[in-house]
């Protein structure tokens, strides 16, 4: 049979190469971790270490032994995909074709994981009214200059809580972005014309952040939203890992045609929540 001839390890590593290239939350988070990935159920370890005591004296320096801190992170999330083809055979030897179905493919489980990571904006370690970030039921009004405000705003939070300067993102609904883009032409917004960095959502640096959108950002209610949970985070704030842990063919019963399909493990976690901060937003009107 043509399915026979099926080569899923290609077909696997053509769909999460694919998949990376379209995330958004996942090219910002921690992937750093050690294990095999599977079946739901699986763990991998996130590295780490404990803190090191600094010294005070150079006549006087002891060794501490180095304390483990690697983590669990549970693959407790799958997502499918699955389509319908002629002859699998024949599109394989027509690369663009499967490509292209694995492209579209890796694009529909793109969407799903980075929905999913937007919603652990909501375990942020900074966020609330005291901090001035809006809580739900009483938002930010944001308008092109409330949006300035904003990121400045969240700068002091993570500078006092003593968040890396390096590296820190904040991802943006496309509204906001509307309105930062007002204020570009006065304030040399920083954009940038590198089309693999753009097609990841990258829209430029501005106020010590590294400016994303995405139509992921967490809301309210995904179907009519009226606030938006709006994240800013560095690196270590979110451990994530995947992987592609199955494509196969098979010949359907119902019809004179061959299948592939292929399943998508992952995990996520707030490993770091003072590093995480959430805004609760919505449009406000311009002066």
């Amino acid at each position: 049979m043509a399915i026979d001839n099926f080569k899923p390890t290609i077909w696997a590593n053509e769909a999460l190469l694919a998949l990376k290239k379209r995330h958004v939350f996942p090219g910002l988070v921690n992937t750093d971790y050690q294990g095999q990935i599977t079946a739901m159920g699986d763990t991998v370890k996130i590295n780490g270490i404990g803190a090191l005591t600094i010294g005070t004296d150079s006549r006087s320096i002891s060794y501490e032994d180095l304390t483990d801190n690697t983590r669990s992170l549970l693959i407790d999330q799958e997502r499918t995909f699955a389509f319908k083809i002629d002859d699998v055979d024949d599109a394989q030897s027509n690369p663009n074709l499967m490509q292209t179905a694995m492209g579209e493919a890796a694009y529909g489980l793109a969407d799903a994981t980075d929905a999913y990571l937007a919603g652990l904006v909501t375990d942020a370690g900074i966020k609330g009214a005291a901090a001035g970030l809006g809580v739900a039921g009483s938002p930010l009004e944001l308008s092109s200059q409330g949006v300035l405000s904003l990121l400045s705003n969240l700068n002091k939070l993570m500078s006092e809580n003593n968040v890396p300067t390096e590296g820190r993102s904040i991802i943006l609904p496309p509204w906001a972005i509307e309105k930062l883009n007002i204020q570009s032409l006065y304030m040399g917004f920083n954009t940038t014309k590198n089309e693999e960095i753009i097609q990841n959502g990258y829209v430029g640096s501005f106020y010590g952040f590294n400016v994303f959108m995405s139509n992921n950002v967490a809301t309210d209610d995904p179907a009519s939203p009226t606030e938006w949970y709006i994240p800013a985070f560095t690196r270590p704030a979110i451990s994530f890992a995947e992987q592609i842990a199955s494509v196969e063919a098979m010949r359907l019963e119902s019809s004179f045609s061959d299948a592939v399909r292929g399943l998508h493990l992952f995990g996520a976690k707030v490993v770091r929540p003072e590093a995480l901060a959430m805004v609760v937003a919505v449009p406000g009107a311009e002066a």
